[in-house]
């Protein structure tokens, strides 16, 4: 707003995002990025007339509706496709897939819960037998000669041959052997 004075002007009170210059004859725009330099954390803040926008914002955040914050994105809402076979956990700026579900671990950069490899990861699995991974876990099959696979399929055991078959070694004593 203008005022005359005797012999001058002023103007007070400048508007929203102005300031009065020294002499106190113009509103000045404010630069509110180098006033307040926490405006626009996880972004770029940048002076508009009259006031500022933070553009664009870091990775994992989002400008907010009216364009003076950038809010973090909560990954595990919008994709829920996100850490199949684990928990997906929003963080700061990003997400991470903690805990696994049984049967899978944690990649490197936490985003993801990978099939573990059980054969691999235990050789001495399946004794007498071929371990093979599955997703999520692992089972022996096939089982050598002289052993089968028990109930949930993850070992192979010794058959004994003489509570199968009761006719074997007719007229003497059955002895099981392993395999």
């Amino acid at each position: 707003m203008c005022s005359n004075t005797v012999g001058y002007y002023t103007c007070s009170p400048c508007d929203f995002g102005y300031e009065l210059n020294d002499d106190g004859t113009a509103c000045n725009d404010i630069d509110e990025c180098v006033v307040d330099t926490t405006l626009c954390a996880n972004g770029m803040c940048s002076n508009t007339v009259g006031y500022y926008t933070c553009s664009p914002c870091d990775f994992g955040y989002e400008l907010n509706d009216d364009g003076t914050a950038c809010n973090d994105i909560d990954e595990c809402v919008v994709d829920t496709t996100l850490c199949a076979n684990g928990m997906c956990s929003n963080t700061v700026g990003y997400y991470t897939c903690s805990p696994c579900d049984f049967g899978y671990e944690l990649n490197d950069d936490g985003t993801a819960c990978n099939d573990i490899d059980e054969c691999v990861v235990d050789t001495t699995l399946c004794a007498n037998g071929m371990c093979s991974n599955t997703v999520g876990y692992y089972t022996c099959s096939p089982c050598d000669f002289g052993y089968e696979l028990n109930d949930d399929g993850t070992a192979c055991n010794d058959i004994d041959e003489c509570v199968v078959d009761t006719t074997l070694c007719a007229n003497g004593m059955c002895s099981n052997t392993e395999g």
